[in-house]
C-alpha cells in the first residue's frame, strides 16, 4: 500500500508538470466527443490486457480444479521464477516503444528494422536463460520456495522457462501492434488464446497433470506468437523469421548442447563452458548483420570496441540504416 501510494505521488507530480503545467489559464471544459473516441479506441486494449493477465491464471485455476492443491503448489514454486525473468522484456519494451511508437506513424520501414532487430536482442537473452534456468532448476526452486517442492517444482520450471522464447517477442509485438493501432486485434488474438488454454487443459490436464500444464502455457504463447504474425506481415511486409532468428538459435543450440554434456560432471563448470561458447558461437556465426552493428554502436560504451564493431565486415548485410 505504501509503495503504491509513493508510486501515486511520483506520477500526478510529473503529470501536473508535463501536462497542466503548460496549460492556459481560466475554466477549462469537458470535451464530450473526444471522450468518446478515446473511450473507442482504448477499451479493446484494456480488455486485451484483462484477458493476457487471465491467460496464466486460467492455467492455474484448472489445474487446481482438475489436479490437487499440492500439485498446483508444485506450479506456482516454478512460476514464480518465469514470472520474475518476465520483467526483461517488459523494461525492454517500455524503452523502445516510445521510439517504435514514432515510427508507425511516420516511419514504417523504420519500424520494421527495430522490430527486427529488438526481436534478435530478445531472442539472443531468451535463449541462454532459458539453458541456465534448466540447468539450475533444482536449487532455483529449493532456493525460494523450499525443499519440499520438490523434484516436481523443478520438473515444472525445467519446461515452463522455455515459454519465455515466444512470451518475450510477444510482450514486444503486443505493443508494436498497439502503435500500429491493432489494437481490437490483440484482443481478439488474446481471447483466442485463453479459449485454447481452456479446452486444452479440460482435455489433458487430468490425466497429464502439471506437465500438460507447462506445455499448455508453453503452447499458448506459441498460438499468440503466430496470431501476431499475420498483422505484423500486413503493416510491416515480410519478417523473414527463420533467417532473422536461425543464427542465434544455432548458438543456443550449441550452448545446450555443451552445458548438457558439462553438466554430468560439473554443473558449476557447464555454467562456466555455456558462457563461453554462447557468445563465440554468436560471433562465429555472425548473428549481428552490419545494419544491426550499426544500430547497435551507439549503446556500446567503449569507444574502442564501437570502433571495431562498426568496422566489422559482416558478410550478408542489408545495409546500414539509421540508429535506433
Amino acid at each position: 500500500i505504501v509503495t503504491n501510494l509513493a508510486t501515486l505521488s511520483i506520477l500526478t507530480v510529473l503529470a501536473f508538470r508535463l501536462i497542466w503545467g503548460g496549460r492556459p489559464g481560466g475554466p477549462g471544459r469537458v470535451e464530450r466527443a473526444l471522450q468518446r473516441v478515446m473511450l473507442v479506441e482504448s477499451w479493446p486494449l484494456m480488455a486485451s490486457l484483462l484477458l493476457q493477465v487471465l491467460f496464466p491464471g486460467v492455467n492455474l485455476l484448472l489445474l487446481q480444479r482438475l489436479q490437487s492443491d499440492a500439485v498446483v503448489g508444485w506450479y506456482d514454486a516454478a512460476r514464480k521464477w518465469v514470472d520474475a525473468l518476465n520483467i526483461v522484456p517488459s523494461f525492454f519494451t517500455f524503452a523502445v516503444f516510445p521510439i517504435m511508437s514514432r515510427q508507425a506513424a511516420q516511419n514504417l520501414s523504420g519500424l520494421r528494422r527495430s522490430y527486427r532487430l529488438s526481436v534478435k536482442v530478445l531472442t539472443m537473452v531468451a535463449l541462454p536463460t532459458a539453458v541456465v534456468v534448466t540447468l539450475l532448476a533444482t536449487p532455483l526452486v529449493g532456493l525460494l520456495s523450499g525443499s519440499r517442492f520438490l523434484p516436481h517444482g523443478a520438473i515444472v520450471l525445467r519446461l515452463l522457462v522455455w515459454s519465455i522464447l515466444f512470451g518475450w517477442i510477444n510482450s514486444l509485438t503486443n505493443y508494436v501492434l498497439i502503435a500500429l493501432n491493432r489494437q481490437r486485434y490483440v484482443l481478439l488474438a488474446s481471447g483466442v488464446r485463453v479459449v485454447f488454454t481452456v479446452v486444452a487443459n479440460l482435455l489433458f490436464v487430468r490425466t497429464f497433470s502439471y506437465v500438460a500444464s507447462a506445455w499448455i502455457m508453453i503452447g499458448g504463447e506459441f498460438l499468440l506468437a503466430v496470431l501476431f504474425a499475420i498483422p505484423v506481415r500486413q503493416h510491416l511486409g515480410r519478417i523473414g523469421w527463420g533467417r532473422l532468428l536461425s543464427r542465434p538459435v544455432l548458438a543456443g543450440l550449441a550452448m545446450g548442447a555443451a552445458v548438457g554434456a558439462v553438466a554430468l560432471v560439473s554443473r558449476p563448470l557447464a555454467l562456466l563452458v555455456g558462457a563461453v561458447v554462447y557468445p563465440a558461437a554468436l560471433i562465429a556465426l555472425r548473428a549481428l548483420t552490419r545494419e544491426e552493428r550499426a544500430m547497435l554502436a551507439p549503446l556500446v560504451p567503449w569507444a574502442g570496441l564501437r570502433q571495431r564493431w562498426s568496422r566489422a565486415d559482416v558478410h550478408g548485410a542489408e545495409g546500414v540504416g539509421h540508429p535506433l
